[in-house]
């Protein structure tokens, strides 16, 4: 009898955690960017990373660069976005050699007309880059030959694709907004939703989602971001007084969820605020790293000198330890980047891009130049050696433990 009362214990208390583990609520946590702006310290690449190189990009009339809106990168290859007209992406291999381009501007099914966000797809081991140009997202291969073209039927009127990116099983995630305007011109009806098509434009999910008004005007955009890391979405919702970062699993479950508190530095409530930077930030194993925008009182830290009235500054979410701090500006390289100890004497390594193992960083031939002749690093000034100020960017890399 003892026995059967000791098993019908035991079962009880099984449900229970079982029906715990059914009904778990996303986990949060919660950090003060007060706080982080002045957690400043310098942080050794080594930390993260066990080796870095410097890699001159090919130069010729085909493969040069101008403006660069961001890079992307797969196994093999270095996708760099250039944003002025004509836009296209030039694409290198990992020694750098030029390869090919993606320049289709124009009206057709085919082509697209300003591009507004850049992602890479993997199928069957086969890199698509697909271009977001709202109404439709526009895929090709590496050579340039055309893949597909999704469109996009969004239930909005007048609406915008701020934002997309790429999940498992084919499918995209949206962030659209829209709104209206009243006889006075006063925006009103502001709206936003999450959607996530198919590749031939079906919708599988669609989701209000909360709307922050801005009421303090800023040179950077704190409206919601989203993107995809290991396949997963993540999206921030951009509010002005607790900024979170909400982390789904495949099944578009929110898994859990990181919440900015900006304290008394809330834009809606102080001209001298501060707010995230939601296009810039990049997530890998090890860290997630952010731009703050906010002026000069308020990061002394990490700017000692005063050079203008606004700031970005670097700020990083170390995922083993939950430390969320900054890194001093670094005035000789202008630059917020990592002591660079696995190069003795060269210059600060700062993040721009992640992808698998690898963290890439570029800076423009003459500025590799002017850094290398400063630096006590023999590689950079090898490595300066073999270019000129017309030549293409260097592109940095350092591999992650």
């Amino acid at each position: 009898m003892k026995r059967l009362g000791n098993f019908i214990l035991y079962m009880i208390i099984m449900l229970g955690l079982l029906s715990s583990c059914n009904n778990h609520e996303p986990d949060d946590k919660a950090y003060s960017i007060e706080a982080a702006l002045k957690n400043c310290k310098e942080v050794l690449l080594s930390k993260y990373a066990s080796d870095i190189e410097y890699i001159p990009l090919g130069t010729n009339s085909e493969s040069a660069i101008d403006y660069i809106e961001n890079i992307f990168s797969d196994n093999d290859y270095v996708y760099i976005f250039c944003k002025l007209d004509p836009q296209r992406v030039m694409i290198f291999d990992k020694q750098g050699n030029f390869i090919s381009k993606i320049e289709k501007n124009g009206r057709g099914p085919e082509e697209y007309r300003g591009i507004q966000d850049l992602i890479l797809e993997e199928h069957n081991n086969e890199t698509h880059i697909s271009l977001l140009t709202d109404p439709k997202i526009v895929s090709y291969r590496r050579d340039g030959e055309f893949v597909r073209k999704t469109d996009l039927n969004i239930p909005l009127k007048r609406h915008s694709v701020s934002s997309f990116a790429y999940l498992n099983n084919g499918k995209y995630a949206l962030l659209c907004s829209s709104f209206e305007r009243g006889q006075d011109m006063q925006i009103k009806n502001r709206r936003r939703k999450l959607i996530v098509v198919d590749t031939v434009g079906q919708i599988l999910y669609d989701k209000d989602l909360a709307v922050s008004v801005p009421t303090h005007s800023g040179r950077y955009n704190r409206s919601s971001y989203l993107y995809s890391y290991n396949g997963n979405l993540r999206l921030n919702t951009g509010m002005e007084s607790k900024d979170t970062l909400f982390l789904f699993n495949n099944n578009l479950d929110t898994l859990s969820y990181y919440v900015f508190d900006f304290g008394n530095l809330r834009s809606d409530i102080n001209e001298k605020g501060a707010q995230i930077w939601h296009r810039a930030t990049i997530e890998n194993d090890r860290f997630i790293k952010f731009l703050v925008y906010a002026p000069w009182e308020v990061m002394t830290t990490n700017f000692p000198k005063k050079a203008s009235k606004t700031y970005l500054c670097a700020m990083y979410l170390d995922k083993e330890s939950d430390d969320l701090f900054v890194v001093p500006y670094n005035y000789e390289y202008s630059s917020q980047g990592f002591v660079n100890d696995l190069d003795e004497g060269g210059m600060p390594f700062e993040p721009w891009h992640v992808s698998g193992n690898k963290m890439y960083q570029i800076l423009p031939a003459a500025t590799f130049m002017e850094y290398a002749e400063i630096s006590g690093s023999t590689r950079m000034k090898e490595v300066a050696a073999t270019i000129t100020e017309e030549s293409n960017p260097v592109l940095i890399v350092a591999t992650l433990k």
